[in-house]
This record gives C-alpha cells, structure tokens and sequence, in this order.
C-alpha cells in the first residue's frame, strides 16, 4: 500500500515476504547487528535481566516498582498473599492435579475463605511486622536526601 493508513498486519506480511525473498548475503548485515545488539543488551543488564535504573513491570501489581535487584523498597502484601505465599510449596505437594497457576490460585482462594478469623489473624500480624519494617526502611531511606541535587534546571530558550 502506498497510503499512510495500512494495517500492522499487512505491513507485516509485506515486509516478511521482502525478508524471505532477499538472499543470505543480504541478510547477513542485519543478522549481525541482531546479534551485536543481542551482546550489548547482556552486558548493560547483567545477570538480573533489567538494566540498572530502568524500571520493570511487576508481574503481580502491575506497576512500574523498579529494578527490584537494586534493592528498591518493597511493600507489604496482603494477609492472603502472605497465606499463599507459605501454603503454595505445601499446597501444590499435597495435590499433584494442580498443575497450572489458576488452578493453585482458585484453591488457595477456597483454603483462605476456609479459614476462621482466628486462623487469618495469624497471618494478619504477619503483615502488620511487614508493614512496620517497611514504614522504618521508607523513613531511613527519605533520610539520604543530602546526595540529591536540589538545584532547578533553567529552561532553554
């Protein structure tokens, strides 16, 4: 299509029936700096997989939390998760047949609303020690202010 309106799609199969057709010497270019980009990306990540200040996107909130091998700052769960978190390993020995995560999750839901209140307390004094070692590390961290420059930027005119 010669317009500015094609489809991702059509520009795809277009440029795949272009890759295909061109020949293994005029591929080659584009193969090495593939595999050239490939090393330079090991190397600027490191063995975490993240590069160091950038920021990731935590699988189970959903937001962007920060390269959590640098250390940063991790909020406490809840009490079900804190449940799941040591009833999964026990749950998924004793029953075999739940092989996928929805299938564990669903379960572990049903163990948690099993559970009585005095049973759940447990775990809720689990989160509020996780809660208080959190707040001091938030408060010994907001401390280190005096490496941060606080000096404004002008604007370039």
């Amino acid at each position: 299509r010669t317009s500015h309106c094609a489809k991702l799609g059509e520009v795809a199969k277009i440029l795949g029936a272009q890759w295909r057709a061109m020949g293994e010497t005029e591929q080659a270019p584009y193969i090495l700096g593939h595999k050239a980009d490939q090393l330079r990306y090991a190397e600027e990540t490191g063995p975490s997989g993240t590069a160091a200040g950038r920021s990731t996107k935590s699988a189970t909130t959903g937001d962007k939390s920060g390269d959590k091998s640098t250390g940063a700052l991790k909020r406490p769960t809840t009490a079900f998760f804190a449940f799941c978190r040591e009833q999964r390993p026990l749950a998924k020995a004793a029953s075999p047949e739940l092989r996928t995560a929805p299938q564990l999750s669903k379960a572990l839901g049903e163990m948690w609303r099993g559970l009585s209140e005095e049973e759940k307390g447990a775990y809720l004094e689990i989160v509020a020690a996780e809660k208080v070692q959190y707040e001091k590390a938030v408060e010994a961290s907001s401390n280190h202010t005096d490496d941060f420059d606080f000096r404004v930027k002008e604007a370039s005119r």
